[in-house]
């Protein structure tokens, strides 16, 4: 038997078996179920991709793509006091601007009972300032313990409590700001903490 032979006989042999295949399934009374037609139709049909056709095409215009870059922050600048005193007023702050005895700019703020400053640190000419301090001052006929002073220190982080040679007691919290500037937020943050910490110590202190 040639090639051509055996490859006539083979597909009579195929035939067969499905001709035998369908009446085997007839005589169960099985009869193939209809695929579930796709929802919605149409559009929804499955399509063919065509050579060079991506499998997942880019989304139209109003689909979420990506937003790109997020907005820069806000930020304070220890050169920029001006900008420091309007963040602070924006915010509801009490904020004066002047200058200390050296003739760098300083803050007039006032929260609980007292007024407190906020000085420009590390400044100079060709550079400007590097850091913020909080800072508020007592003088009290009553002055606090060191046990005292010691135990707001340990109560409280951020700040530092102490007393000067005379006992009188004193307050400050120092604030880096780099060349790039301090997000406003963080520096509102700080303002807020020195404006709820402020009446603690005042209480501790007897004022």
């Amino acid at each position: 038997m040639n090639f051509k032979s055996l490859a006539g006989a083979a597909l009579i042999l195929s035939m067969a078996s499905g001709s035998a295949f369908a009446q085997s399934n007839d005589v169960k009374g099985w009869t193939p179920k209809p695929k579930a037609p796709i929802a919605g139709g149409g559009d929804n049909a499955p399509k063919t991709i065509t050579r060079g056709e991506s499998p997942n095409p880019p989304p139209g215009p109003g689909a979420n793509q990506n937003p790109g870059p997020a907005p820069a922050f806000e930020v304070v600048l220890a050169n920029d006091p001006v900008g420091i005193q309007q963040a602070m007023m924006n915010a509801g702050y009490r904020a004066e601007l002047t200058t200390d005895d050296q003739g760098n700019p300083k803050i007039i703020g006032t929260a609980s009972k007292s007024t407190y400053w906020i000085l420009f640190l590390d400044c100079q000419a060709s550079s400007g300032c590097l850091g913020l301090e909080f800072y508020v001052s007592y003088s009290l006929d009553r002055k606090p313990t060191l046990e005292q002073v010691d135990q707001f220190n340990n109560d409280f982080r951020y700040i530092r409590a102490f007393t000067n040679k005379d006992g009188q007691p004193r307050m400050m919290m120092d604030i880096l700001v780099r060349d790039g500037g301090l997000d406003k937020r963080t520096f509102l943050e700080y303002v807020r903490l020195w404006t709820v910490i402020m009446p603690s110590f005042e209480e501790m202190i007897g004022v």
